[in-house]
């Protein structure tokens, strides 16, 4: 059995341990490679879970925000390009592990926007002390290839194939953007004459998106 462990409060599970301008985490990170079939199971946009979630997890964002995850979430990695992992030692590195946690549900779930996610993402590095240039490239990777989905709601049959649960309203996920992949795994001419330090994020944004606005194929609606 594997079983990482990142305590953020030696005192109380539900302690803060961190808070400043970007944030703060707040629980106990511990991550278990056992009981993974429950999240095949369940599984049903094809990721490959390689950890699952054993407690609660949050991070409360600049805006008082509070990202949880419950606990029994599974989660790979895989909401962050795999072309940049060598960027940052792949998402379970340490000061990048808990805001990829974050980052994972949140894109696995769709229940906030892509924007929103990916600048929690930002944050969640930043309040666990990944530098401001690191932090803004790997932003910038998940802002440019990272998933995207369209958040407008659509009603589900209120009746199953079985003619059960009538009468009981569900709101189907949203449907992916689909986004171009790194072209040939080389992230080099992507960023060159790119100065995250002096960027902004607003900055990244509206590059990124330029470097993408003519590869995007909406879903068929």
């Amino acid at each position: 059995m594997k079983l990482i462990c990142l305590t953020l409060s030696l005192a109380l599970a539900m302690t803060p341990v961190r808070a400043d301008e970007f944030g703060r985490f707040v629980g106990r990170l511990i991550l278990s490679d056992e009981q993974l079939d429950e999240c095949f199971a369940s599984d049903e946009d094809g990721f490959f879970s390689i950890f699952r979630l054993v407690e609660e997890f949050h991070f409360i964002d600049p805006n008082q925000i509070d990202w949880s995850v419950p606990s029994g979430t599974c989660v790979n990695g895989a909401s962050i390009p795999a072309a940049f992992w060598s960027v940052m030692g792949g998402p379970w590195s340490g000061k990048y592990r808990r805001a990829s946690v974050i980052h994972d549900h949140y894109v696995r779930t769709r229940v906030r926007t892509w924007q929103d996610t990916h600048r929690a993402f930002y944050y969640g590095m930043r309040a666990g002390d990944v530098s401001a240039t690191q932090a803004k490239l790997m932003y910038y990777a998940v802002r440019r290839f990272g998933k995207r989905w369209d958040l407008k709601t659509r009603s589900l049959p209120e009746c199953g194939s079985d003619n059960t649960d009538c009468g009981v309203a569900r709101v189907a996920k949203p449907d992916w953007i689909l986004v171009p992949e790194v072209p040939n795994g080389d992230i080099s001419e992507l960023v060159v004459g790119m100065d995250f330090d002096a960027m902004s994020l607003e900055e990244i944004d509206r590059i990124a998106d330029e470097q993408l606005s003519t590869d995007i194929l909406d879903p068929s609606r």
